[in-house]
Formats: C-alpha cells, sequence, structure tokens
C-alpha cells in the first residue's frame, strides 16, 4: 500500500477532533504545517554574492573536492 500526503483545507473548527481520533486509531498521522514564512536556503541567500564571487567561490569548492578525493 502506497502512503500519499495530502494538504485539507478545514471548513468546520470541529473537525481536527475528528482527525486527532482518525491518529489516535492509527489510521492517519498528522505533522505539523510549514510556516509559510520560512524561506528556502537558496531563496534566503539569492543575490548575496556577486557572480564573480560566486565563481571564485565555486572553484575553490571544486578544488577542494578534488583534494578531499585524492586523499
Amino acid at each position: 500500500m502506497q502512503m500519499e500526503t495530502i494538504v485539507v483545507e478545514l471548513t468546520n473548527p470541529k473537525a481536527i477532533n475528528l482527525l486527532l481520533v482518525l491518529e489516535e486509531l492509527h489510521i492517519i498521522k498528522l505533522r505539523p504545517d510549514r510556516d509559510p514564512s520560512e524561506q528556502s536556503l537558496s531563496a534566503k541567500y539569492r543575490g548575496i554574492l556577486t557572480r564573480k564571487g560566486g565563481k571564485k567561490l565555486k572553484k575553490h569548492v571544486d578544488q577542494m573536492r578534488k583534494e578531499w578525493d585524492n586523499t
């Protein structure tokens, strides 16, 4: 049986109690919703480095990876 994740919008405040009962019976698993104010790391740091600085950083990281692979 394949598990599937869905998003449910509650239209009645009493519905949460029904969902909690289903969770207690191990029929469903409730997960906390992500805070919409949280940004992904890529979005958070987008535009921080200049193009030149980004290329320099990439070159440095690539060099470090080669050195690591050679050990």
